[in-house]
């Protein structure tokens, strides 16, 4: 690929962002059968789980903000084993 084409698709892979509103799929090869995924942000490509931006409280241990929903930021779920 020369210096204009890698501009030109990167161009175009910018333009893709703004109107898929921060996902664009690149697909490659022959066939088109290869996907390469793009997001805008925090997110997972792969299943499309999107995250806020960080912010100071998220990392402080005195906010409920940051913590687990599973374990509510204890380190331990709490819960009845039927099996036993």
């Amino acid at each position: 690929m020369s210096s204009a084409e890698k501009s030109r698709v990167v161009e175009a892979i910018e333009a893709a962002l703004r109107v898929g509103t921060g996902r664009v799929n690149v697909f490659v090869g022959e066939e088109g059968v290869d996907a390469w995924r793009f997001l805008h942000g925090p997110a997972l490509r792969h299943c499309d789980i999107h995250y806020s931006d960080p912010t100071p409280r998220r990392f402080s241990f005195n906010s409920p903000i940051g913590a687990c929903d599973a374990c509510r930021g204890f380190g331990r779920v709490i819960g009845v084993d039927y099996g036993l």
